[in-house]
């Protein structure tokens, strides 16, 4: 079973997570996060929780220049999202959008795996006019 999985399923591998602070930095941004997702059905945010769950590993120990962890970044783009009462998928894109990009442990194949290949091409479109949009503004 990939690390990636085990952490969609909120049991991250003891050397991802030896002290249990991934873990608990999870159930914090669950708390806030959920509020805004409640239009979703239950089945609909266990998905987002496993997504966040996923996000919060593939971003360990990542920062923002701001020097908040990076994983607020995900979650903001996932928390407009939400506003706007779209899809479990797109939501779920909005948390997973930067995880391929910045982690080499990560692929696309395993987003699909665990999420289906909706949320596959969301985060692959979302990374490839990432990319343009980077090139473009040289």
């Amino acid at each position: 079973v990939s690390r990636w999985l085990l952490a969609s399923r909120g049991t991250p591998a003891k050397q991802d997570d030896p002290d249990g602070s991934l873990r608990e930095q999870v159930e914090q941004m669950w708390l806030h996060f959920e509020d805004n997702i409640m239009y979703l059905p239950p089945s609909d945010r266990l998905r987002a929780l496993s997504a966040l769950c996923v996000a919060a590993l593939a971003h360990k120990g990542q920062k923002r220049k701001s020097g908040e962890p990076f994983i607020s970044h995900p979650v903001a783009v996932a928390e407009e999202l939400a506003k706007l009462k779209v899809p479990v998928d797109v939501v779920i894109g909005g948390l997973l959008h930067d995880t391929v990009e910045d982690n080499e442990d990560i692929q696309f194949k395993d987003l699909e795996v665990i999420f289906g290949p909706d949320v596959r091409r969301i985060v692959e479109g979302e990374t490839k006019a990432s990319k343009k949009t980077k090139l473009g503004a040289r």
